[in-house]
């Protein structure tokens, strides 16, 4: 039983970590169809802005945190209307233009930090004993930030003007243009909403899993598993698929072998691809 406890309680953490990426990647293709490889960059960048904020200037942990979050998205809307708006219509552009930016990116950062992991302070520290699973306060921090955030993406989503322009894009971008929704600007409002999410997400793990400048890879590789399992385009089959994927990945490595923890979501996405190319559930934007 206290195994089955480990591995709801940890695959639940992981899986929160695993949503607040996807739910970004998911966003900005269901609304601008955006495959955007440059996605984990935006994670790396949300810890290491994190560890400048808090060690070089000295602003308390949880506004650094927000504060990251909110410059990395300001960092997406600038890669929008700069580099993507363009060439929006021409995947091949942003395909190749968002992993250039990617490794750009990470060259930077390992000219500037260097190569030797870093990591920030937990939000809280100590631990708490939930029926014999010894947890820390960060670990549960995580769980609660991200049901905080996700509930205001799903508010935004579904009670305000750009929730209902967004929506309204992602089902038909002309037909949207034609009733006067600027679509230039739903798309630039997206991509710093799902920036803004990778880069909590980013700040969040780093007290658990060391910064390093190839960092962005991971998330990129758990973002694009999570899609297609959810379904591409649709957000909460994204969050179904993160919590999926966490809870397979920890009993895994509880069970079977740590070892093969990392190749559990490239199987799930081999058999999704198969035996159900949809997904979960295989929607646009809702």
């Amino acid at each position: 039983m206290e195994l089955l406890q480990e591995i709801i309680i940890f695959g639940t953490i992981k899986g929160c970590v695993y949503a607040l990426i996807a739910t970004g990647f998911t966003l900005i293709f269901a609304v601008a169809g955006i495959l955007n490889l440059a996605h984990g960059t935006f994670y790396m960048l949300g810890a290491y802005f994190t560890y400048t904020l808090f060690y070089s200037l000295g602003i308390p942990l949880p506004p650094a945190i927000l504060l990251a979050a909110v410059l990395v998205g300001a960092l997406g809307m600038l890669l929008d209307r700069v580099f993507l708006k363009p060439m929006r219509s021409s995947h091949t552009y942003v395909l190749v233009l968002t992993v250039a930016i990617a490794f750009a990116s990470q060259e930077v950062i390992l000219l500037t930090y260097g190569s030797q992991g870093m990591n920030i302070p937990n939000l809280v520290e100590g631990s708490v004993d939930l029926n014999g699973v010894v947890v820390s306060w960060h670990q549960l921090l995580i769980v609660g930030i991200t049901a905080v955030v996700l509930l205001g993406l799903w508010l935004t989503l579904t009670r305000t003007r750009y929730g209902v322009a967004a929506l309204a894009v992602s089902m038909d971008e002309d037909g949207a243009r034609l009733v006067g929704i600027e679509t230039e600007k739903v798309f630039n409002l997206s991509m710093f909403a799902s920036a803004f999410l990778a880069a909590v997400a980013g700040a969040l793990i780093s007290p658990i899993m060391s910064m390093t400048p190839e960092m962005w890879n991971m998330p990129l590789m758990k973002a694009f598993v999570v899609v297609v399992v959810g379904g591409i385009g649709s957000l909460t089959g994204s969050i179904l698929a993160a919590f999926f994927l966490g809870w397979l990945e920890t009993f895994t490595g509880f069970v079977v072998s740590p070892k093969l923890t990392e190749v559990v979501s490239l199987v799930l996405l081999t058999v999704f691809l198969v035996f159900r190319p949809s997904g979960i559930l295989g929607r646009r934007l809702h």
